[in-house]
C-alpha cells in the first residue's frame, strides 16, 4: 500500500515509462516528484487514492508539462477532489480519456478541460446541471458518463450544431422529465441510459431533435407512455429497455418504432397483449422479454407474427400451461425460452413441437409434477441446456423424458425433491457437459449412473447438499473429460477405493462438509491433473498416503485441504505409496500432537505452504521440516509449542512467511532461524517472550516483524538491529517496555510502522525518534505518557498516520506534523481543540476525537483542517448540535455523534453546509426534545448520504426515520439497546431507494410486525441483515403481502430448526 512517492525512484525506467498503475493506495497528492522526470507517459491510473486536489499549487502543473503531449488516459476517479478549476487538465494535447467517477465534484465545465477528450466519465459526483456546455464545446466528444449524480432536468433547447455520440449516460440521476425542443436530428446517440431515474410520464415526442439506437429507461416508475412518445425514434431505435416501471400495457407508441429489434419490458403490471400493438414491430424482432409481469398464457396472438424472435422470457409470470399451438406461425426460429418461475404443473407431449431450433429452456421455479415422455422429443437435434431447478415434484427420477436429447450439453436438476436416481436415468446424454443435482435428497449414487461410455464429454457434476452416505467404488472412474467433482454438504462417512479412478482432465475434488471418518487405501487412482482436494470439516482422525495412487505430477501439483477434523496421525505406508507432488497442504483446526514428519518427507520437494496452525503440536524437535526446501510460507500459530529446537528450523532456506503466534515460547535459540536467509514476516506475537537472542535474526531479510502481547520489559534493540537494513515493520504493542531512547532505533532507519501501544511508556525523551525519519505510521496508545510531544515529533516530519489514544492527554498537544493524514486522540481528558494545536495539520483527513470530554464542537479549528474528511466526536458530553459547528468541514464524508449523552439541542439544517456528507452514525434524539424535528427530518436535508446508522434511544420506532430514504441512500442499519418494538410505518419510504443494504440488529425485538417491509418490492437490489435481535420466529408475511407475491419473484422457504 504506497502512501508516498518520492522523487528518483523511477531511474532509467523514465524515458522509456508508458503506463503507470498506483491505484489502490494511499496517495494524498499527485507523486509530482517522483514523475518530474517522465516525459513520455500515455496511460496513468490514480483511482482509488485520498487525492484532494488538481490545483496548481502543488507544483503540478510543472511536473505534468512534461508528458502534457504524450498523456492520453488519466484515470483519478474514487479520490476526494471536489474542483477542477484551475486544474492543468486543460493544457494537455493528446488526452482523449479522463476518468473523475465517485469524487465530489459540483460541476465540471468546458474551460477546465482540454477539447481532444473523447472519454468523459464523472459518475457518482455531486454535478446538479446537464453538462450542456461539453457537448457543444467537445467536438470530438463521442462517450460522456454522468450516472449517480443529482441531475434533475435535461436541456429543452437544441445544441448549436448536430453532434454524434456513441454513449450518453445520464442513469441514477433525479430526472423526472424527458421533453426536448429541438425542431431537427441536432444529436445522434447509439446507447442512451436514463435508467433509475424518476421518468413516471412520457408526453407526445419525447426524443423531438435525437436519434437513439439503444434507449435504457428501467426503473423509472414509468406509469404513462403517450401513442406518439416514441414518434421521433421511429426509424432509429432498435434497443428498448422499459423494465421494472408501472405500466399495464405495452404502450402503443412502440407500434411506431419500425427497427425494434429488443424489447425488454418485464417486471411491469402487464395482464394482456393486444396484437395490434406488436404487429408493426414483430417483423424485427428478435429478442422478447416479457418476463415478471402478470400473463396467464403465452401471448400467441400478440407474437404471431414474430417469426425472427430468437429469444423470449416468460419468466416470473402466471402461466399454467404449454402446447405446441403456443408457439404455431412464430416459434421456427427460437433460439431460448425462459419459461422459469409460472404455474406449470405438467409438460405435455410435443410441447415444443414448434420451436425445433429451440437451445436452451429453463422451467425452473415451477411446480413440475409430470413431464411426458415425449415432452422434448422434437428438440431432438437442438436443445443444449434444460434447467428444471426448484421446480420438478418427482420422487425417484428415471429420466425418460430425457432420452431424445442427443445434443443436451447442460442439464440443471438442483434443489428439487429427488432421493432416488435410475441407473440408467443419464445414459442417452452422449453429449452432457455439465450436470447440477446439488440440493436435492439423494441417498445413494446407483452404479453405472456415470458411465464412460456414454459421457465422454462430461466435466462437471454438482452433487452437494444431498444425504449421500457412501461413494462406492468406480462412481467416478474412466471419465476422461471429467474435471469437476462437488459432494460437498452430504452425510458421506467412506470413501470406497476406486471411487475417483483414471480422471486424467479432474482439476477439483470438493468432499468437504460431510461426516468422512474413513478413506480406503486407492480411492484416487491415477489423477495427474489433480489440482484441488477439499477434504475439510470431516471426522478424518488418521490418513494415510495410500489413498493415493498417481495423483497430481510435477507440472501440476495438488493442493489439500484436510483443516476442521479429528486427525491425530497422517501415514506413508511403505512401498504403497507412489510419489506425490503437494505445493499447499492445510491441516489447521485438528488435534495433531507432532509435525506429519512422513508426509512432509513424502512431498519435500514439492510443498510451498503448509499450515498447521490450531492443532496441539507443543515441540519442534531436530530437523521437524527437514528437506523443505521449497517451502515459502509456514503457519504453526494456536498450538501449544513451548520448545523449538535450535535445528528444528534448518533448511527452510526459501521460506519468506512465518507464523509462529499464539503459543507457550519462552525462549529462542540464537540459531533458530539461522537457515531462513529468505524470510521477509515473522510472526512471534502472542507467546511468553521476555527476551531475544541478539543473532536471532541476523541471517534473516526481515520486512515485518510482530512481537506482540509477549512479556518483554526491555526493546529488543540488539536483535532489531540485524534486520535495520530490510526492517520496515515493526509491532511491539501488548508487552511490558518503560523506557525507549534514541539508541534503540539508531540502526533501523528504513522503519516505516511502529506500533508501541499498550506497554508502559511514560517519559519519552525529546530525541527518541531521530534516526526513524522515514516513518509513517507511529502508535503510542495505550501508554501514560508524558513528553514534548513538539520536539518529539520533530524528527518525524514524514508520519501520516499517529495514534494518542488513551495516553492521558488533558490539552491537545502541538503537533509539527505537515504531511499527518490520520490522527487518534480517542480516549482521553480533551475539553477543547485549540487551533494552535492543529495549525500544522494541513494534511489531515481523519479525526478521532471520541471518548474525551468536549462539551461543544471545536468549530474554531476547522478552517486549519481544510480536507478533513472523516471525523468521529461519539462519547463527549456535546450540548448542541447545529449548522455553526459544521459549516467549515466543506470536505466532510464521514461522522459519527453517537453517544451524546449530554445533547440539548440538535438543529434541522444542522448538516446545511455538509454538501458532501456520505456516512453518518447517529442517535434518536426525541427523547432528548420533542418539540423538535424529528431525526429524519434532519437527515432528510442532506441528499448525500450513503450509509446511515441509528442508534434508536427509545423503546419503539415509529416516525422517527421518516424522511431518511432516498434514491441514494445504500445501508441503514438500526441499532437500539432499548428497542422492543418497531411500528409497522416506521420504514415509511423505503421504497425511493433501489439499491438497499438494510440491517436491524442489536435490539431486543422478538417480531416484526405485518406490513413493515411491504415497500422492498419496488428495491431492486437489497439486502437483509436481522442478526443478533431476539427474534422469535421471521414469517414470509412479514416480507410478503401473500404466497403469490414471494412465489412470483422466486422464493423458496426452507424450514429452521
Amino acid at each position: 500500500m504506497l502512501k508516498d512517492l518520492r522523487g528518483g525512484e523511477g531511474g532509467s525506467m523514465d524515458g522509456a515509462l508508458r503506463s503507470l498503475d498506483l491505484s489502490y493506495n494511499k496517495l494524498t497528492n499527485f507523486p509530482h516528484k517522483a514523475l518530474h522526470s517522465v516525459s513520455h507517459l500515455d496511460w496513468l491510473n490514480l483511482q482509488s487514492n485520498e487525492i484532494g486536489t488538481l490545483n496548481p499549487e502543488n507544483e503540478l502543473i510543472g511536473s505534468w508539462s512534461r508528458f502534457k503531449e504524450t498523456l492520453q488516459t488519466l484515470y483519478i476517479g474514487d479520490n476526494d477532489i471536489v474542483d477542477l478549476s484551475q486544474s492543468p487538465l486543460s493544457y494537455h494535447e493528446r488526452l482523449i480519456g479522463l476518468n473523475v467517477d465517485v469524487n465530489k465534484l459540483s460541476s465540471v465545465t468546458l474551460q477546465n478541460l482540454p477539447d481532444t477528450l473523447r472519454t468523459l466519465s464523472f459518475c457518482h459526483n455531486y454535478v446538479r446541471d446537464f453538462p450542456i456546455d461539453l457537448l457543444e464545446g467537445l467536438s470530438d466528444l463521442s462517450r460522456l458518463y454522468v450516472r449517480g449524480n443529482y441531475i434533475r432536468q435535461l436541456p429543452v433547447h437544441a445544441l448549436r450544431k448536430p453532434k454524434r455520440m456513441d454513449k450518453l449516460d445520464l442513469g441514477e440521476n433525479l430526472i423526472e422529465l424527458v421533453d426536448t425542443n429541438a425542431s431537427t436530428h441536432t444529436l445522434t446517440i447509439r446507447d442512451l441510459h436514463l435508467d433509475f431515474n424518476r421518468i413516471h410520464r412520457l408526453p407526445a415526442r419525447s426524443f423531438r431533435g435525437i436519434s437513439v439506437a439503444r434507449l435504457y429507461l428501467a426503473r423509472n416508475n414509468l406509469q404513462y407512455v403517450d401513442e406518439k412518445s416514441f414518434a421521433d425514434l421511429s426509424n432509429s431505435l432498435e434497443y428498448l429497455d422499459l423494465e421494472h416501471n408501472n405500466l399495464e400495457e405495452i404502450p402503443v407508441a412502440l407500434s411506431s418504432l419500425k427497427r425494434l429489434k429488443y424489447l425488454y419490458i418485464s417486471s411491469n403490471h402487464i395482464s394482456n397483449i393486444s396484437a395490434e400493438v406488436l404487429a408493426n414491430v414483430c417483423p424485427s424482432l428478435k429478442a422478447v422479454s416479457l418476463a415478471g409481469n402478470q400473463l396467464m398464457r403465452v401471448p400467441k396472438q400478440a407474437l404471431s407474427r414474430c417469426d425472427k424472435i430468437a429469444h423470449l422470457n416468460l419468466g416470473y409470470n402466471f402461466i399454467r400451461e404449454i402446447n405446441e399451438s403456443d408457439f404455431t406461425d412464430w416459434g421456427s426460429n427460437l433460439d431460448t425460452l425462459l419459461l422459469r418461475n409460472n404455474r406449470l404443473s405438467d409438460i405435455v407431449a410435443h410441447a415444443f413441437r414448434q420451436t425445433p431450433k429451440l437451445r436452451e429452456l429453463s422451467l425452473s421455479f415451477n411446480k413440475i409434477g409430470s413431464v411426458h415422455d415425449s415432452a422434448f422429443a422434437d428438440l431432438r437435434d437442438s436443445l443444449e441446456s434444460l434447467e428444471i431447478s426448484f421446480g420438478l415434484f418427482q420422487e425417484e427420477f428415471v429420466g425418460d423424458f430425457l432420452k431424445p436429447l442427443n445434443y443436451l450439453l447442460w442439464l440443471s436438476l438442483d434443489n428439487n425433491n429427488i432421493n432416488s436416481l435410475t441407473p440408467a436415468a443419464f445414459h442417452s446424454l452422449h453429449s452432457l457437459q455439465y450436470l447440477n443435482l446439488d440440493t436435492n435428497a439423494i441417498i445413494e449414487l446407483p452404479s453405472g449412473l456415470l458411465s464412460p461410455k456414454t459421457h465422454k464429454h462430461l466435466k462437471d457434476v454438482r452433487l452437494s447438499n444431498n444425504y449421500l452416505n457412501v461413494v462406492h467404488a468406480r462412481t467416478f472412474a474412466d471419465l476422461n473429460e471429467l474435471q469437476n467433482v462437488i459432494l460437498s454438504r452430504n452425510q458421506l462417512r467412506k470413501i470406497e477405493n476406486n471411487s475417483f479412478a483414471n480422471l486424467p482432465n479432474a482439476a477439483n475434488i470438493i468432499l468437504s462438509g460431510n461426516q468422512i471418518s474413513k478413506i480406503e487405501p486407492r480411492s484416487f487412482v491415477n489423477l495427474p491433473n489433480l489440482m484441488q482436494l477439499d477434504l475439510q470439516q470431516n471426522n478424518i482422525y488418521s490418513l494415510d498416503m495410500n489413498i493415493f495412487i498417481n495423483v497430481s505430477s510435477i507440472e501440476q501439483p495438488l493442493s489439500i485441504n484436510i483443516s476442521r477434523n479429528e486427525l491425530r496421525e497422517v501415514e506413508v505406508s511403505a512401498g504403497s505409496a507412489t510419489p506425490m507432488y503437494l505445493n499447499y497442504v492445510d491441516m489447521s483446526v485438528n488435534s495433531l500432537t507432532n509435525v506429519p514428519h512422513k508426509l512432509l518427507e513424502f512431498c519435500a520437494n514439492s510443498i510451498t505452504t503448509l499450515d498447521l496452525s490450531h492443532n496441539r503440536i507443543a515441540k519442534l524437535s531436530e530437523g521437524a521440516f527437514r528437506n523443505l526446501t521449497q517451502l515459502k510460507t509456514l503457519y504453526l500459530g494456536a498450538n501449544v509449542i513451548f520448545f523449538i529446537h535450535k535445528r528444528a528450523l534448518s533448511n527452510l532456506n526459501n521460506l519468506q512467511i512465518f507464523d509462529i503466534s499464539d503459543n507457550r515460547i519462552e525462549f529462542l535459540s540464537s540459531d533458530t532461524l539461522s537457515s531462513m536467509r529468505n524470510l521477509r514476516i515473522l510472526n512471534l506475537s502472542r507467546n511468553n517472550l521476555r527476551s531475544l537472542p541478539r543473532d536471532l535474526f541476523a541471517r534473516t531479510s526481515l520486512e515485518s516483524l510482530d512481537l506482540s502481547s509477549n512479556l518483554l520489559n526491555v526493546m529488543p534493540s540488539s536483535s532489531i538491529s540485524e534486520v535495520g537494513a530490510t526492517l520496515r515493520k515493526l509491532d511491539l504493542s501488548f508487552n511490558h517496555i518503560e523506557h525507549l531512547d534514541s539508541t534503540m532505533f539508531a540502526d533501523v532507519q528504513t522503519l516505516v510502522s511502529l506500533n508501541l501501544s499498550s506497554n508502559k511508556l511514560n517519559i519519552l525523551p525529546d530525541n527518541v525518534f531521530t534516526s526513524v525519519g522515514n516513518l509513517l505510521t507511529l502508535d503510542l496508545s495505550s501508554n501514560p505518557l508524558r513528553a514534548n510531544f513538539k520536539e518529539l515529533f520533530h524528527y518525524v516530519q514524514k508520519l501520516r498516520n499517529l495514534n494518542l489514544a488513551d495516553t492521558g492527554l488533558i490539552d491537545v498537544p502541538n503537533l509539527p506534523l505537515p504531511n499527518l493524514v490520520t490522527l487518534r486522540l480517542s480516549s482521553n481528558h480533551i475539553e477543547a481543540l485549540p487551533t494552535s494545536s492543529v495549525a500544522s495539520l494541513m494534511q489531515l483527513r481523519h479525526l478521532f476525537l471520541d471518548h474525551n470530554q468536549l462539551r461543544m464542537l471545536p468549530s474554531n479549528a476547522w478552517p486549519s483542517l481544510p480536507l478533513l474528511k472523516e471525523l468521529d466526536l461519539s462519547n463527549n458530553p456535546v450540548k448542541v448540535l447545529s449548522k455553526d459547528g459544521f459549516s467549515r468541514l466543506s470536505r466532510l464524508q464521514t461522522l459519527n455523534i453517537q453517544h451524546l449523552s449530554q445533547l440539548e439541542r440538535f438543529d434541522v439544517d444542522t448538516f446545511a453546509q455538509t454538501r458532501v456528507l456520505t456516512n453518518l452514525r447517529v442517535d434518536t434524539f426525541s427523547l432528548v426534545d420533542r418539540s423538535r424535528q424529528q431525526l429524519g427530518s434532519v437527515l432528510a436535508n442532506v441528499p448525500s448520504l450513503r450509509t446511515v446508522s441509528v442508534r434508536v434511544l427509545e423503546e419503539k420506532l415509529e416516525e422517527q426515520l421518516v424522511g431518511v430514504f432516498h434514491a441514494k441512500l445504500k445501508e441503514l442499519e438500526i441499532t437500539g439497546p432499548n428497542l422492543r418494538h418497531i411500528c409497522r410505518g416506521a420504514l415509511k419510504g423505503i421504497e425511493r431507494t433501489y439499491d438497499l443494504m438494510l440491517r436491524i440488529r442489536y435490539t431486543l425485538v422478538e417480531d416484526f410486525p405485518v406490513g413493515l417491509f411491504e415497500g422492498i418490492q419496488h428495491i431492486a437490489h437489497l439486502s437483509l441483515d436481522f442478526s443478533n435481535n431476539r427474534l422469535l420466529s421471521l414469517s414470509p408475511t412479514v416480507l410478503y403481502s401473500n404466497i403469490t407475491s414471494w412465489e412470483s419473484v422466486g422464493t423458496k422457504l426452507l424450514e429452521g430448526e
